[in-house]
Formats: C-alpha cells, structure tokens, sequence
C-alpha cells in the first residue's frame, strides 16, 4: 500500500500493469543517494528499480545500484529523482492505471501527499500550526 490503503500501478511500454510496492533510497558511504522503487509485474517476485534523469529530463530506469550509478558518473547532469517532475515521473506518472487497468490520478495525489510530508516548520511555528508555505519550508 502506498497511500490510504490503496495500491499504485502504471502501465509500462509494453502494455503490462506494474505496481509501484514502495519507494525507497540507496546511500552510500561516500554520500551518494539514489531512490528507486519497488515494483511487480503479475506473479513476478518484487524488483528493485532505480530511476534516474539526464538534463533534458528524459528517464531512465536501471536494475541495480551499480549500474544507476555509473549512469549518474558518466555526466555531471545525470542524476536521480530532484524534483517533483521526476517523482511523478517515477511513480508512473501521466501512465497511472488503478487495479483494473483504467486510467488514474493517484501518482498526482501520492506526490501531493510527499510534497506534505517533507516540510520542515519553520522556527517560532507551533506544532499544531497548519501546513502551508507561511509556517514551512
């Protein structure tokens, strides 16, 4: 389950529906951080899938940590997720299906529900304070 209970799928390139399980990151000891999810197609035992991005923001998925990060060294500007572009990219973006295949928006509200869950509250700000740019950064 990725938000509320429900499930979060997108349909790749081949017409397969894919299940986006969880989304993680990898950091190394030297510091470097790459996100990937974690997905499954049908009975297919769960993958882990590194996304990554060049300056064009075309992306890029790999299968492993070592190949993700060769990618990200092969040019200054490859990098992993760093914006909400590329989240929502990852996580099957304008491709969202739900559980029966049929379009979705739910990668647009499991982003809006990240984008809630990173702010920091700015100091002086009362814990109970609403959530919005006046209180958090």
């Amino acid at each position: 389950m990725i938000l509320e209970n429900q499930d979060l799928f997108y349909e790749n390139q081949f017409g397969d529906k894919v299940q986006i399980v969880s989304f993680k990151k990898t950091v190394t000891e030297d510091g470097n951080t790459l996100y990937y999810t974690i997905e499954k197609t049908g009975d297919n035992d769960p993958v882990k899938v590194y996304h990554m991005f060049d300056k064009e923001a075309n992306h890029y998925t790999f299968d492993s940590f070592k190949k993700a990060l060769a990618f990200k060294q092969q040019d200054p500007d490859n990098h992993t997720i760093n914006s909400l572009f590329e989240l929502h990219t990852a996580l099957g973006g304008i491709n969202c299906v739900d559980s029966k295949g049929n379009s979705s928006e739910f990668s647009n509200k499991v982003v809006v529900n990240f984008m809630n869950n990173i702010g920091t509250r700015k100091e002086g700000v009362p814990k109970n304070a609403l959530v919005n740019q006046k209180n958090y950064y």
